[in-house]
């Protein structure tokens, strides 16, 4: 009983269950040549009745109907008759279509006529056609025979032992027309029938009424084991519903998709192109196939991302030949890709929202799509340090931004590209690195510290760290810097930062690690596969490259010799040398490394400095080496005395002559405040603190086991010109090379003309010594000046050149009518290098008239001597 269960499980849920029975009917047809057709029955025993919608007659009572499906129910052994009457109507083709089971193994003693037609409803038959299902053995099958005047004649028979088998079930359709039948069979409950037999009978005699009938011959045993449903004479198949139903479109690739239906599919019918009309158009269909309940269409061309497209089909056949026209089902084609290196970049980081200037306060970080691709999130993880997170279901769609945080804090921002995660661990205020990753590789990571703020004030808490330029994938920190939106930040949306950094890779520095190793020092990381085949060395001097090491942005090249300072070796970069997204230097170049000299007090002198710079800004230090020698920096560091805090030179790694470099904590700061004459000579590394109110700079050597003083410059506010009313922002600039760096004279505020400061470029304020007159006396530069801050002829510069050694010096600056006006040295100690410097400043710090100005000057010398010098100047209102 367990198959006929669930058979009339079938049979109840048949029609609510299309979409997922294979249907793949195949048709019995046979001709009753002169024959009419036959008014429709149509009989699925779901009202419970026999009594009605058709009506049934004969062993009514032997028979019970449960769950729709029609059982036989008699009391002991014998045989059931019922009959059900159809009326006559003229065609040339007619169906038949039923289902039987039998829960038992058939014998002669236990079998089912199915009666499709019968001029009669009395045995024996008088003109019929019956179908038989049931012998003795194991050869038990289906059989068709026809009666004509009560003689019987067998039209065909099934092969041996299809039914044989206990609880057999036969699904059949039987189709005529004028010369032909077909038998079409299922015995798996299956909707689709299959076809299994074709032929020719003599015709049969008209009738006003005919019948279909059911006769059953069982023993007492067997007496409630048959069972019987869906029974149709020239009607809609039960099996097949209203035709199919496209219910699914399913995309396989750009050019490819699979359409679903609710019922199998007539293979032929559907295989037609021309039944399927796309919009847009996508050309022609290359190929069409179905398959069950499904078809496969695939297009000369590729659907374009992102967009919405609309099927229109025409007619739809089901495998039973039932068709529904004109149906249609619209879908967006979004092909989502893998992310790749670089596809995606974290944009923002908001590791500390305390205290909030206008955002929730939450952690969180922001992704940006910079491709061309859909790319599903829920393929990644994220790693913030230790923590390893899985990202949820989210399609990041081409330049787009999604902000990532807790699930409970993405309400608070009101955004709907938010995502939100079960768990957001804390991001570490100072940095830490954050790292996107797929199954195969890094997408994009950021080792970031809170240096890269490069704003005192932002760095404090409240304000993110954005992402400047995401095209550019080998940047590090001088692609970062503080938000600089009013709200703190720019969640889920374009950062306030965003800037075309347009970087080329080049050689930025190089510098001798040993006698025998160079380190060349590239501005953004290389790609992995380099390597030093691609350095062609073309030295004179036959040094060769034996062995080289790549890491980041650096590669160590290792000689075959020791080199000695002085020398000169030339090495050639190709244009196989790319960085870590693939580009090449823009041209071949050329490096002719100078062997440098280690340098020696004097040789590198403190040239500028600005220590205290606007708010949020910078600090710098620029040195200068005013010796004719290319000097290493290896070894080389700036130190702050007072505080004792060093930090080394980490590039370049030399030097040469007259060259001015600059050292900055914020390189991109001092570049968007001051005109940086040279960009590639301004460099970013930790640099000593220096105090507003006083300090120290000093250049220390410690290439040997020895500290070695370079130079040392002892600093204060003072140095500024007492009548410029704001210093903040400006930078202290060196008059005179050659003097002593600790002459106060040989300091000034650089002019406002050049922007406050002048890094990387000839200062201002810059006065080289003259040529030393051959006669002792004193000799006035910018006899005519004008202290406006211009930087042109600002100040008046004094050069003292006495006879001989050994000399203290009394300068003093006097009025037309004979006045003191300003002091300028009193019994000074001058070498024979040192100047003096007049702003046309008096003596309470504040600017004198315009005018003619009388210099006099007294030396001293041991023996009591005394020489005298005067000279005349003029203080203009304006140069031109």
């Amino acid at each position: 009983m367990q198959n006929i269960e669930a058979y009339c499980d079938i049979s109840r849920h048949l029609i609510d269950n299309l979409s997922s029975v294979r249907q793949s009917i195949l048709i019995l047809t046979f001709s009753l040549l002169a024959f009419g057709a036959f008014a429709q029955m149509s009989e699925s025993f779901e009202d419970g009745e026999l009594g009605s919608n058709p009506t049934w007659e004969g062993d009514t009572g032997d028979f019970v109907i449960e769950d729709g499906v029609l059982r036989l129910n008699a009391a002991e052994a014998g045989n059931s008759v019922i009959w059900s009457q159809y009326p006559w109507a003229v065609d040339g083709q007619h169906v038949w279509e039923f289902f039987a089971n039998l829960d038992f193994s058939p014998s002669t003693s236990n079998q089912v006529e199915i009666i499709l037609y019968a001029d009669q409803a009395s045995l024996p038959y008088n003109n019929a056609l019956v179908i038989k299902w049931g012998e003795t053995g194991l050869s038990d099958t289906w059989e068709i025979y026809q009666y004509t005047d009560g003689v019987e004649v067998l039209v065909d028979r099934g092969e041996d032992g299809l039914l044989a088998d206990p609880s057999a079930s036969l699904t059949a359709r039987l189709t005529t027309d004028l010369s032909s039948w077909n038998f079409s069979t299922s015995y798996d409950g299956a909707v689709c029938l299959e076809d299994e037999r074709q032929g020719t009978m003599s015709p049969l005699p008209m009738a006003e009424q005919l019948y279909f009938g059911l006769k059953c011959d069982y023993t007492t045993s067997r007496s409630s084991s048959f069972f019987f449903d869906n029974i149709i004479v020239d009607s809609t198949s039960l099996l097949a519903g209203d035709g199919p139903d496209l219910i699914d479109i399913e995309i396989l690739s750009s050019n490819t998709l699979r359409l679903t239906f609710d019922a199998d599919l007539d293979e032929f019918w559907m295989d037609q192109a021309d039944r399927y009309v796309m919009t847009p158009s996508l050309g022609s269909l290359s190929s069409v196939m179905s398959t069950g309940k499904e078809v496969s269409l695939q297009y000369e061309m590729d659907m374009t991302n992102a967009t919405s497209y609309t099927l229109d089909l025409t007619e739809a056949r089901d495998c039973n030949g039932i068709a529904k026209a004109e149906q249609s089902m619209s879908f967006d084609f979004l092909l989502i890709e893998e992310a790749a290196f670089g596809d995606i970049r974290i944009s923002e980081i908001m590791a500390d929202p305390s205290p909030v200037v206008a955002q929730p306060e939450a952690e969180w970080i922001e992704l940006y799509n910079r491709s061309d691709k859909f790319i599903q999130l829920s393929t990644l993880n994220l790693q913030i340090g230790n923590d390893d997170l899985s990202l949820s279901d989210y399609v990041l769609e081409p330049r787009a931004y999604v902000l990532i945080t807790e699930e409970e804090d993405v309400v608070a921002f009101g955004l709907e590209n938010g995502l939100g995660l079960v768990r957001f661990p804390g991001i570490t205020n100072g940095g830490e690195p954050i790292a996107l990753l797929s199954d195969t590789e890094e997408i994009d990571r950021v080792d970031w510290t809170d240096d890269w703020y490069r704003d005192a004030d932002r760095d404090q808490g409240g304000y993110s760290l954005e992402l400047i330029d995401p095209q550019e994938l080998c940047l590090a920190s001088s692609n970062w810097r503080a938000s600089q939106a009013d709200l703190g930040a720019t969640p889920g949306a374009e950062n306030s930062v965003l800037d075309d950094l347009n970087v080329t890779l080049s050689l930025a520095s190089w510098r001798f690690v040993n006698a025998s190793e160079i380190l060349l020092l590239f501005n953004m990381p290389l790609k992995d596969e380099q390597l030093w085949s691609n350095l062609i060395n073309t030295s004179a001097l036959d040094a060769q490259i034996v062995d080289y090491m790549h890491d980041g942005d650096q590669i160590l090249l290792v000689l075959d010799r020791e080199v000695t300072a002085g020398e000169s070796l030339r090495i050639s970069l190709s244009e196989n040398v790319v960085d870590c997204q693939g580009d090449i230097l823009v041209t071949d170049t050329t490096v002719v490394v100078n062997i440098p000299f280690d340098p020696i007090p004097g040789d590198i002198v403190v040239n500028e400095i600005l220590f205290d710079p606007f708010s949020g800004g910078a600090d710098f230090i620029e040195l200068q080496n005013i010796s004719s020698k290319t000097l290493s920096l290896a070894g080389l560091a700036l130190l702050n005395v007072d505080n004792d805090q060093l930090d080394f030179i980490t590039e370049p790694g030399q030097i040469a002559p007259g060259e001015i470099l600059v050292w900055t904590s914020d390189r991109q700061d001092i570049l968007s405040r001051y005109p940086v004459a040279f960009p590639d000579k301004l460099y970013q590394q930790e640099i000593p603190a220096m105090n507003i109110a006083r300090g120290n700079v000093s250049v220390i050597w410690l290439g040997s086991s020895e500290r070695t003083v370079i130079d040392s410059f002892d600093y204060t506010p003072d140095l500024h010109q007492a009548f410029i009313d704001e210093t903040k922002g400006r930078s202290l600039e060196r008059v005179d090379g050659n003097s002593s760096t600790n002459l106060a004279s040989n300091w000034h505020s650089a002019s406002d003309a050049s922007g406050g400061a002048t890094p990387t470029a000839v200062n201002s304020q810059s006065t080289p010594s003259s040529s030393m007159q051959s006669s002792p006396g004193l000799l006035v530069e910018n006899e005519v000046f004008s202290p406006n801050g211009d930087g042109y002829k600002d100040f008046l510069v004094l050069r003292l050149h006495p006879d001989r050694p050994s000399a203290l010096a009394t300068v003093g600056i006097y009025d037309a009518e004979g006045r003191q006006v300003r002091l300028l040295a009193s019994n000074q100690l001058l070498g024979q290098q040192d100047f003096l410097r007049w702003s046309g400043e008096n003596h309470e710090g504040n600017l004198v008239r315009p005018g003619i100005y009388v210099i006099f000057a007294q030396v001293f010398f041991e023996d009591g001597e005394v020489q005298e010098y005067k000279e005349t100047c003029v203080l203009a209102k304006q140069l031109n």
